[in-house]
């Protein structure tokens, strides 16, 4: 925030959740009362937030899985993650707080019945960190999702360690219509993970893998390597993760440092950087 508030074609910086104090911005600007340059977002009640207004925009969402069928649409059941991880962390906790909130199951399903409604959604992206750390929301998001009549398939982003914990779970998800889901697995090496403070370890990245696909499930597994430490023999054991698993979508990328994070502190105190603005 710092950075973008020197900026001076910026006239309002709002820290945090904006819908409260946004708004509330822009109907003080328009009452001509004057208002502070660095504004703390309030954090709403997530139920008391209406539903996204889609026809504001002009274009559809298309899903990562080319075999999800169309018209696909993608909602949000939380906010926060209660996880370390140093790529992420203490960033995601500064916007959302320390702790994961969520809607009600019965508020997601009113904005699925109305997307049914109106938009005749034929599948479907719930886009939270991290879904199945609150198993009994998932349990009853299933049984919920089934009692009202959705047959729609649907993705989500999944941890390696609760797949191994709960498989059963995963079976009640791909019950109720899963089809494919996201997870990051990050690295072959532990050392990495370790550095990463994922929570997880290579094993469970490789059983979680088993357990998926015995399901019948699509993944789409993320990777980052290029972190810093990190030996041509580590990024080794990535690659052999990634050509070892017969992913759907592996997807690799390179480790970008973003400021407020653990990892990013390390490399400005290491002298990494080579981009400061």
């Amino acid at each position: 925030p710092e950075e973008v508030a020197a900026h001076s074609c910026f006239d309002h910086v709002v820290l945090g959740e904006g819908e409260v104090s946004f708004t509330d911005l822009i109907e003080a600007l328009k009452c001509g009362k004057s208002e502070k340059r660095i504004i703390q977002g309030k954090r709403p009640e997530l139920d008391s937030l209406p539903f996204a207004d889609r026809d504001l925009f002009d274009t559809q969402e298309f899903p990562f899985f080319k075999d999800l069928p169309l018209p696909f649409v993608t909602i949000i059941s939380s906010r926060g993650c209660p996880y370390q991880c140093t790529f992420c962390q203490p960033a995601e906790k500064i916007v959302f707080g320390a702790h994961v909130r969520k809607r009600t199951v019965g508020h997601v399903i009113a904005e699925l019945k109305l997307l049914r409604e109106k938009y005749k959604f034929q599948s479907l992206m719930i886009h939270d960190d991290c879904l199945t750390a609150d198993k009994a929301w998932v349990r009853e998001f299933c049984r919920e999702y089934k009692l009202n009549g959705f047959t729609q398939p649907w993705v989500c982003q999944v941890k390696a360690n609760h797949v191994c914990s709960a498989p059963e779970l995963i079976g009640e998800m791909k019950a109720a219509g899963l089809r494919a889901v996201h997870i990051g697995f990050e690295s072959g090496n532990q050392r990495m993970l370790d550095l990463m403070k994922k929570g997880c370890t290579a094993e469970q990245n490789y059983e979680a893998y088993r357990i998926l696909k015995q399901f019948s499930l699509e993944i789409q597994g993320m990777f980052i390597i290029g972190l810093p430490t990190e030996t041509k023999e580590e990024v080794g054991d990535t690659i052999r993760m990634i050509t070892s698993m017969q992913l759907e979508r592996p997807v690799l990328t390179f480790f970008t440092p973003y400021p407020g994070t653990e990892l990013y502190e390390y490399c400005k105190e290491k002298r990494l950087l080579t981009i400061t603005d």
